[in-house]
């Protein structure tokens, strides 16, 4: 599963790069108690953007659904993500994941319009 930021490059020119910075830090904390709870790994964070893994599907959705309704009652700013859910069996090397399942989920997370989780047909 992949998370975006929507326009993160606009919110850190509002609020300046510490405090957006600081935001950040603290929305992936949130992301990762989630995805924790519902059983994943929190692979690593990509700029504005999470990479995680599940041992099934449902579980990816319903971290999805969470973080989803999570965002909506933040006190923070308003942020607004996509999120790309593929399925199947990646490389592990360490605690980092590889091939064409990881780029998968990338390109459908790109696709997602804001608040909006996508899968793949293989999903």
């Amino acid at each position: 599963m992949f998370t975006a930021i929507v326009n993160s490059s606009g919110l850190a020119s509002v609020m300046g790069d510490r405090l957006w910075t600081s935001e950040v830090s603290q929305h992936f904390s949130q992301l990762k108690q989630i995805i924790e709870e519902e059983k994943g790994q929190f692979v690593k964070s990509l700029g504005d953007g999470t990479l995680s893994s599940f041992p099934k599907p449902a579980l990816a959705l319903e971290a999805a659904r969470r973080i989803h309704e999570a965002i909506k009652v933040s006190d923070g700013p308003a942020i607004s993500l996509r999120i790309g859910i593929h399925t199947g069996k990646g490389v592990r090397k360490d605690d980092d994941f590889f091939e064409s399942v990881v780029n998968k989920a990338a390109r459908i997370a790109t696709i997602a319009k804001p608040d909006e989780t996508w899968v793949s047909n293989v999903t």
